[in-house]
């Protein structure tokens, strides 16, 4: 289940040509993914009682296709468009902040730096859909969740500028890879937290998919400013492979 990052594992499992999952050798593990945007589905909403509660109805199609739910894993990537609001346009005036877990990342020229409460708080604001949904998804069912963590930026702030598509209007007002950097860091740290504290196994990007210095290899670069490719994508299926120790032989996409 997820948004539009995985849209690139969807890719990576399109180029295996796969047999229609159900179909393939049962030694092998079968992937059932949710198309979200064929209905534009929302993962989650308000109930009478002011409580979110996931879609009912794609926690229905999933469990109608497979044939033994005891088996079964959620891998989820949900969102991951909080630290791209905050960490791709430069705005007015410009601001930075430090991140303890990286306190020698350089500062934007100019920017005021802010406390990084004021960050964060920030930042809830815009991870609040996506981390509700993830909440609604572990209160509807019993099964183990993997989380997965959304792709790391680019350093290439050319290549930035030059891939924006319709984030921003302004090539020249790109913020710098450093903040790009904190803003994920601090996003996956978030994230991370959320998941320790309710059950959800984190997995965090591949490792060979980053730099030394922790941006996307320059081999995972998308078509645009924010997501990977479908190189990165296979990264991701090969990672999974490893944690559930299974080869992904079958492969079926709902809506």
């Amino acid at each position: 289940l997820g948004h539009s990052h995985l849209n690139r594992v969807r890719s990576a499992l399109d180029h295996r040509n796969l047999p229609l999952a159900g179909t393939g050798p049962s030694h092998l593990a079968a992937v059932w993914l949710h198309d979200v945007w064929v209905h534009n589905t929302d993962y989650a909403a308000i109930d009478d009682h002011g409580e979110i509660e996931f879609n009912s109805y794609v926690i229905a199609q999933a469990e109608s296709q497979i044939v033994d739910m005891s088996d079964a894993i959620y891998c989820v990537q949900f969102g991951g468009s909080g630290h791209v609001i905050l960490g791709l346009q430069r705005l007015s005036p410009p601001f930075d902040f430090v991140y303890p877990g990286a306190p020698d990342l350089p500062i934007e020229p100019n920017a005021m730096i802010l406390p990084m409460d004021l960050v964060s708080a920030a930042l809830d604001a815009h991870m609040a859909p996506y981390m509700l949904q993830l909440k609604a998804l572990r209160r509807m069912i019993k099964q183990p969740i993997i989380c997965l963590e959304t792709p790391p930026p680019y350093e290439d702030d050319a290549y930035v500028a030059s891939h924006l598509g319709s984030y921003i209007a302004s090539p020249e007002n790109v913020v710098g890879a450093p903040l790009r950097r904190k803003l994920f860091l601090l996003h996956s740290q978030k994230v991370r937290n959320f998941c320790e504290e309710n059950e959800i196994e984190y997995m965090p990007c591949p490792p060979q998919t980053l730099t030394d210095d922790g941006y996307l290899v320059r081999e995972g670069y998308g078509e645009d400013a924010t997501h990977a490719n479908l190189w990165y994508g296979e990264q991701v299926l090969r990672q999974i492979e490893g944690r559930i120790l299974q080869k992904i032989g079958a492969f079926t996409a709902f809506a």
